[in-house]
């Protein structure tokens, strides 16, 4: 750092010999001192000055800036404050900005003690490492609340949270990032009381399960988690279990859980189980020993419903940020990280065991907290004890039966689509007229941009999907085939090779299904995925599902429901026309092709009319559906749809309007049947554009969750009446049938989906279904009823 630039109000040592800043100018600090005190309540440490704050010489300016102002102006954090960075210097490379950080170590502490600050919040990775050491990252840091000495005389709080410039790029982090400066505010103001000690959790390791399946029955509730050597629940094994009561925290050791005995004793034990993604623990429980286990409680899925945001349900990052919980993972997370052992099977025992101790207590208080929260909120608890619990152990049924896989079919097909590939990789050749890596994004933007002058969408020179699509029909060859070959790498690589990846040692895929891996709650499925295959290349769906045969004997029956998202669209908009359809057992995507093409109109018409409809409802304008490039119709055309549609449902129009506005001014949107979506990014919109995706996201939001909850209370009912449920995906429900009771089977099946949908939403309008069954998911036939049983 250039020493004219040095305008330091804390003058100290800076090690500048070694920064690779060392002749770039920097600048400091400013604020707010208490000048009775000379402290300030608040300081607060950024990554590194930018270019322009270094001219200006002001500390966070631009758009980080402005967002850090408003959220301090928001919320009270006294009257003394002080902002500045971990290097005082400015760069954009992030390896430069973390060495010169630590070369500005020792001149952040002495700002530090001479500030002495009550509490220190630091944004982003970089001082949060400088400050608290080395770990996870910042998303997983977030919220906590640390003591840490920073000289022999003074020691403060600090707590990370996300940095500005980052929420801005992801406006997920929004509400994060303001509640932990809420955090802050209720530190400052005596509101909140944390220990800041590390918490040992009192533990024993025991072999006497029958004594403490007695104490859990005791407990008004009891945490029971296991310990495994992986995820897979045929392949891994159990290691321990943990049982955390109302009194003590208890391990189980591996010696006996294998054991007949202990299996009979924990499935007729009466204790009220709660577990953290129970569905996990009651699958290994039934492949490894046998046994099912009823749990009563799930903390995950109760967490779930109160923060919907994928990748914010795991227990250690939920307890860090309620209370400041200990990293107990970090020493396994680091033996793994030096490869000092394969998995959990590795571990010293003491550790093992010290880490499931942590597991029980901390679960036993999260289930405490939601616990009380879904007794403070009656929709939610309808959730979760209606469609959340039961579909838990629905699901479980579903993922440990599993579906058959033909092995001897999925090596041919592999080889095929090898060979698709490749010719598909040759036609680029051709077309580029020199050979290249396909899969490299940089050679394919030479092609295409360089070489090939293809116009630059948005001035951007990429060939991602998103934009390869929006290119005007008809695409250039090279943009087409490209499409197919990535659509086929795709199927390949995730798919078939996902697939093969994914059989069990019993010929089986057991597909985990999650109830908490999507903001709407539509379920989703992995390992592998059962509930998207590649749709761009022909016959790949079909390919891929004829893979998954029933047992011998038996046949799928796969019941859909008709048109249940645009049915959602009828109940919530309650508009008329839409409602007329229905009601008179219409199909409204046919009405909608026969106003505009005539009583002639075709399949394909149907199709576009459709994909407008949808599009139209969920709000968005004809130009952006056209910009998909998915409708085989012509502009003025899609005009004509457009305009029939808001002339026919003004109810659907209001609907819209009226979610736009509410989203606009509350942030969130509800379902009726209380499922919650939040939209902090609100906030942050700065002009239609931005504003539109939320408003788009909103109103697909309602009839997507109201549809997928239809489907999910009718896969619980279905299990509930004893059906072997194999699959779902979004509004169809696939269960395995004896093939000489196939119809019966269906008729019941159909009967009670369109029961259940009627159940959660009336029956102003009907939920029809339709049927098909097979011995291949991808070949199934529809089936037709008749008076005499026969098919």
């Amino acid at each position: 750092m250039k020493d004219d630039h040095h305008e330091s109000k804390f003058p100290a040592a800076h090690n500048c010999h070694d920064c690779p800043l060392r002749d770039t100018p920097g600048m400091v600090g400013r604020g707010v001192i208490d000048e009775t005190t000379g402290r300030v309540n608040v300081l607060i440490i950024g990554e590194g000055p930018g270019r322009e704050e270094v001219r200006k010489k002001q500390v966070f300016i631009g758009p980080s800036g402005a967002l850090l102002y408003k959220t301090m102006r928001s919320i009270n954090l006294g009257s003394s404050f002080w902002l500045t960075n971990s290097a005082l210097c400015a760069s954009k490379d992030a390896k430069e900005k973390r060495a010169a950080s630590l070369c500005c170590e020792d001149r952040l502490r002495h700002t530090i003690a001479e500030l002495r600050p009550r509490i220190i919040m630091t944004l982003g990775n970089i001082p949060t490492d400088i400050l608290l050491g080395k770990g996870e990252g910042i998303t997983a840091r977030r919220g906590s609340v640390n003591k840490v000495q920073i000289t022999k005389e003074f020691s403060t709080i600090v707590v990370p949270t996300v940095h500005p410039a980052a929420v801005l790029r992801n406006n997920n982090w929004l509400t994060d990032f303001e509640s932990d400066f809420i955090r802050v505010s209720r530190i400052l103001f005596g509101k909140y009381k944390v220990s800041l000690e590390s918490k040992e959790v009192e533990y024993t390791v025991t072999a006497d399960y029958p004594m403490v399946l007695a104490e859990a029955e005791r407990s008004v509730f009891a945490v029971l988690d296991l310990e495994t050597t992986g995820l897979d629940m045929t392949r891994d094994r159990l290691l321990c279990a943990v049982v955390a009561t109302d009194w003590h925290v208890y391990i189980i050791e591996k010696r006996v859980m294998y054991s007949p005995w202990f299996a009979n004793a924990l499935e007729h034990c009466t204790a009220r189980w709660s577990g953290h993604n129970a569905k996990f623990d009651r699958n290994f429980l039934i492949k490894q020993i046998g046994c099912y286990v009823d749990f009563a409680y799930d903390s995950m899925l109760a967490h779930y419903l109160f923060d919907e945001r994928q990748g914010n349900q795991g227990l250690k990052n939920i307890c860090r940020r309620l209370w400041s919980a200990p990293d107990w993972e970090a020493p396994v997370r680091s033996m793994l990280k030096r490869r000092e052992i394969k998995d959990y099977g590795d571990l010293p025992l003491d550790l093992l065991y010290k880490y499931a101790a942590h597991d029980g207590y901390w679960q036993r208080r999260l289930t405490i907290y939601t616990g009380k929260l879904l007794l403070k909120d009656s929709k939610k608890k309808w959730v979760f004890d209606t469609l959340l619990m039961p579909g838990s152990r629905a699901l479980s049924q579903a993922e440990v039966r599993g579906v058959k896989v033909d092995q001897e079919a999925l090596e041919p097909l592999k080889e095929r689509y090898e060979e698709v590939r490749k010719a598909k990789e040759m036609e680029l050749i051709c077309i580029a007229g020199r050979d290249f890596n396909a899969r490299s994004p940089q050679q394919v933007a030479e092609i295409m941009f360089d070489e090939l002058n293809l116009p630059k969408l948005n001035g951007r020179s990429t060939a991602a999907k998103t934009v390869l699509l929006r290119y005007p029909f008809p695409r250039h060859p090279f943009v087409e085939t490209l499409l197919d070959y990535r659509e086929v790498d795709t199927l390949l690589t995730r798919y078939i090779n996902g697939l093969i990846k994914n059989i069990s040692p019993d010929g089986y895929v057991h597909s985990s299904f999650s109830l908490s891996g999507t903001v709407t709650g539509r379920l989703s499925s992995s390992k592998p995925n059962l509930q998207n295959q590649p749709s761009r290349v022909p016959s790949a769906k079909k390919d891929i599902r004829d893979l998954f045969i029933a047992e011998p004997g038996d046949v799928w029956c796969d019941c859909d429901f008709s048109q249940l998202e645009y049915r959602m669209i009828a109940v919530l908009s309650q508009d008329p026309y839409l409602l007329q359809c229905y009601k008179e057992g219409k199909d409204f995507h046919a009405e909608m092709a026969e106003m505009i093409w005539g009583p002639d109109w075709t399949k394909a018409n149907r199709t576009d009319a459709k994909g407008i409809n949808f599009g139209l409802a969920y709000g968005r304008s004809v130009k952006g559906i056209m910009s998909d490039g998915t409708l085989d119709i012509d502009y003025n055309t899609a005009l004509r749809v457009a305009s029939t549609f808001f002339k026919r449902m003004p109810g659907v129009v209001r609907f819209n309007a009226e979610t736009r506005g509410f989203v606009k001014t509350h942030r969130y949107v509800e379902t009726p049947l209380g499922r919650v979506r939040r939209f902090p990014e609100v906030a942050l919109a700065k002009n239609e554009w931005q504003m539109g995706r939320i408003y788009r996201e909103a109103i697909n939001m309602l009839p997507q969750s109201t549809a997928s909850d239809a489907t999910l209370y009718a896969f619980i009912n279905l299990h509930k009446r004893g059906f072997d449920v194999r699959i779902t995906v979004h509004d169809s429900i696939v269960v395995s049938a004896p093939a000489d009771q196939v119809e019966h089977a269906a008729r019941n099946q159909m009967s009670i989906m369109s029961k259940s949908a009627a159940e959660l939403f009336g029956d102003q309008i009907p939920f029809p279904t339709d049927a098909q069954i097979g011995k291949r998911w991808g070949s199934l036939k529809e089936l037709k009823m008749t008076q005499g049983g026969e098919t």
